[in-house]
């Protein structure tokens, strides 16, 4: 936490990610050693909590050749303004968001996905209707759930899937993954709830009230009936 705060500290690391992202252009900037280092950077960069580490976050996001940094740059870029109510979110943080979502590798559109969410602005909010259409389905459940945390119902259809039968893959692969992305669908319309229209999620009803009688974990269970009474 003190190391964090430390304004001198700060100024250095986004110093040295700056030119880790430079070398970055050039092949040598790209061997392990080196995609380690910026890897690191940014996740240290995005833990600051003083200085202004947007605009070199939002470069490695959108620049950075390898597809790890620039996943970890937009999850950093999330968090920071999760975590810094000070900042909003400039055009430049928009493009870089955006970009992220067109990125050729699913695993960025994901975290591009729950980074526009995060922001909420119009433009991300109309990028993230567009990611409901992706190809990939874990891009598509963060889109849902990153609308529906902002009181947008429109991916109420993939809600419904992610509530009644996700299929769950990679990280979240088995059945601890299938409740994990139930859960993040709960809790996005239990928030979500909170800034919709009276009538918007009624449409989930059933898929929440059977999980609040039958789901297996108790937390689901107890997560879906503090939904209902809302809805």
């Amino acid at each position: 936490r003190q190391l964090a705060s430390d304004p001198l500290l700060a100024q250095q690391l986004i110093r040295l990610l700056e030119e880790s992202l430079r070398k970055a252009g050039i092949a040598e900037g790209n061997e392990d050693d080196e995609v380690k280092l910026r890897v690191y950077l940014v996740r240290a960069v995005g833990a600051l909590r003083v200085g202004d580490p947007r605009s070199v976050l939002a470069e490695a996001a959108r620049s950075d050749p390898v597809t790890q940094v620039r996943s970890f740059a937009l999850w950093e870029l999330a968090e920071l303004f999760h975590e810094r109510s000070e900042f909003a979110a400039d055009q430049q943080i928009e493009e870089a968001l955006i970009a992220g979502a067109s990125d050729n590798d699913p695993g960025v559109r994901r975290y591009a996905a729950y980074a526009l969410g995060v922001v909420g602005t119009p433009r991300a909010m109309e990028t993230l209707r567009t990611l409901l259409r992706d190809a990939d389905r874990e891009t598509r459940y963060n889109a849902a759930a990153a609308l529906a945390r902002n009181g947008d119902f429109s991916g109420s259809e993939i809600l419904l899937e992610m509530l009644t039968d996700p299929v769950s893959s990679g990280q979240f692969a088995g059945e601890a993954g299938k409740q994990y992305i139930t859960e993040q669908a709960l809790n996005a319309v239990k928030e979500g709830l909170k800034k919709a229209s009276p009538g918007d999620g009624t449409e989930l009803r059933a898929a929440i009230e059977k999980l609040a009688e039958a789901a297996e974990n108790p937390r689901l269970r107890t997560l879906a009936r503090d939904v209902l009474l809302s809805l």
